[in-house]
């Protein structure tokens, strides 16, 4: 996965979610990484609709992934998962909803790579 996902990263932009690709690209210049996080209310009652269940289900599955996503992540990058500071940004998608969290971090690489030009 690693080479992979440093591949495609030296190929053209794009972008990784999940894989450790922050710590796995943690060295290239172009990078930016995003965490994206939501209140546990908002992510229940998206779970929720997405799945078909009913909220007490929904924090189930929020809790199961979770540990799933912290396990993996902590396990191949000796980093603590959800941590601020492995990323440059971190976004609390339930102000924005998901449409307006794309467009935020759209803005936010157009910005930085007006930046770097």
């Amino acid at each position: 996965q690693c080479s992979i996902i440093r591949s495609l990263a030296e190929e053209e932009s794009c972008v990784m979610i999940g894989r450790c690709a922050d710590y796995v690209l943690r060295e290239h210049p172009d990078r930016l990484s995003v965490f994206i996080y939501a209140d546990l209310d908002a992510r229940k009652k998206r779970v929720a609709e997405r799945h078909g269940v009913k909220e007490g289900e929904a924090l189930d599955i929020i809790n199961k992934t979770d540990r799933r996503r912290a396990s993996y992540y902590n396990f191949y990058t000796g980093n603590k998962w959800g941590k601020y500071d492995n990323y440059h940004i971190a976004i609390n998608s339930a102000v924005l909803g998901i449409e307006g969290t794309a467009r935020l971090i759209a803005d936010m690489a157009k910005l930085r790579a007006q930046d770097e030009e």
